[in-house]
């Protein structure tokens, strides 16, 4: 029960802050969440939810956690400004407070590096992994992978062409 609690309040702070940019919620607010129940009423769960986004006053996209349980840590990764960078951050108090976002990737110039990450996974003993869209560094749909909880990110890995030759738009986690 603890775990879907966080679960939902996690989702409903992300889907928050992406339905609701203007408006002002710094603090928890209460919430309720029904849960359907095939033929039978649903059930009404006591939740809260927080606009995590909302004091960072900037473009703020397509959000993706993960729980990392042997750091009993959360992780997010976001897509901040425009045009997009991968940014992450993260909560060691399952989303009751969040760290300041950091770019995910740093360029040659210090800037975080353009690009959309999408698709995080948590692959167990520290190890993640995100899609970027092309504009980080090799021009095409590339990985990332992190050995040390998303800490740092090696160099990309590009992923092959399709066999129709279709370029990759890639949302969904992989796992």
């Amino acid at each position: 029960m603890a775990i879907r609690r966080l679960r939902t309040l996690i989702f409903l702070a992300i889907v928050v802050s992406m339905t609701l940019p203007g408006v002002v919620l710094a603090e928890w607010q209460p919430h309720v969440v029904r849960q359907l129940n095939g033929k039978a009423g649903p059930f009404r769960l006591p939740a809260r939810f927080q606009i995590v986004t909302e004091s960072w006053n900037r473009v703020v996209a397509v959000p993706y956690i993960v729980n990392m349980p042997e750091k009993d840590r959360v992780l997010m990764l976001v897509g901040c400004d425009y045009p997009h960078r991968a940014f992450v951050l993260t909560s060691d108090d399952h989303g009751a407070t969040w760290t300041d976002p950091r770019p995910a990737r740093v360029g040659k110039d210090g800037k975080p590096s353009i690009g959309m990450g999408t698709a995080l996974a948590y692959l167990g003993q520290g190890k993640l992994m995100f899609y970027e869209s092309g504009g980080l560094a090799v021009g095409s749909p590339s990985r990332w992978f992190s050995s040390d909880y998303g800490k740092t990110w090696g160099n990309p890995v590009p992923i092959a062409v399709s066999s129709d030759k279709m370029a990759w738009h890639i949302w969904d986690p992989p796992l």
